[in-house]
């Protein structure tokens, strides 16, 4: 679900913006609840890949190769206020009675936006120097942590790599997750190109084994057992429509290398 009206996917896909559309979440919750499982809601704000009636917005008004759609720049109020819409979209999902929350700080959204210097190049507070890039995510994962306490799930799912010129290297992706953690984030990963969606089984990174494996490593040996479960998707849970639901096992095992032979290309 988007935050806010500018972060749909479409001009018709769901965003959580008031206390009224909660009925609409509580059966779905319950119906989870009632098999002993655990249900988190997505907070994702598409960016400038939005297809809505009005100009999607972005870190800058560059627009995206695969939505050809006129951007508009936020200003610094107006990113200000978005990290706030993330919280009050938390907030409406706890009183839903959804377990947690995850943050889309993935594959070319929003937030991706606002970390890569390819697609961020602000020279105010929120953009330019690596940890102005990384401030929009974690005023989000602070912000959010300390409005509903260390009781309510709170991941941040992160692209391990980037796979683009110009992108987040290796070192500013792993650095990426400590901050996040310690900001108050669990923290769950695909890895996948800036643009295009891909994910960890069944591709090959040439190149960049070394980052892969390396994030990898950080998750399941740094952070523990449960966060490496929500990185790896495939064994961990269920995605149902936006909601993800957790199986009870957490157990997952990581792999002895990341599969695969398919090609992936560097840019769009």
């Amino acid at each position: 679900y988007s935050p806010d009206a500018w972060g749909k996917m479409e001009q018709d896909s769901g965003a959580l913006l008031s206390a009224d559309q909660l009925p609409e979440h509580r059966p779905i919750v319950e119906a989870v609840h009632a098999h002993g499982a655990k249900v988190l809601l997505q907070i994702l704000h598409a960016g400038r890949y939005a297809r809505i009636d009005d100009d999607p917005v972005g870190p800058t008004d560059v627009p995206s190769p695969i939505n050809k759609r006129r951007i508009r720049a936020l200003s610094d109020s107006e990113t200000d206020h978005c990290v706030d819409d993330f919280v009050r979209c938390a907030q409406l999902a706890q009183q839903a009675g959804y377990d947690g929350v995850e943050i889309m700080g993935s594959e070319g959204y929003l937030i991706t936006e606002f970390t890569s210097g390819r697609t961020n190049t602000r020279t105010d507070r929120w953009g330019g120097s690596f940890e102005n890039r990384m401030r929009f995510p974690l005023e989000i994962v602070r912000r959010t942590r300390e409005a509903l306490g260390r009781d309510f799930l709170l991941t941040f799912r992160l692209s391990a790599l980037d796979l683009i010129e110009g992108g987040l290297t290796g070192d500013e992706i792993i650095a990426q997750a400590r901050l996040l953690r310690a900001a108050g984030g669990l923290f769950g990963g695909t890895l996948g190109n800036l643009y295009d969606r891909l994910g960890l089984h069944g591709v090959s990174f040439p190149g960049d084994d070394r980052t892969a494996l390396a994030v990898r490593d950080f998750l399941h040996f740094q952070l523990g057992p449960l966060d490496w479960a929500i990185f790896n998707l495939a064994d961990s849970f269920l995605v149902v429509g936006a909601a993800m639901v957790f199986l009870q096992s957490f157990q997952a095992e990581p792999e002895s290398s990341v599969p695969g032979d398919s090609t992936v290309p560097t840019d769009n």
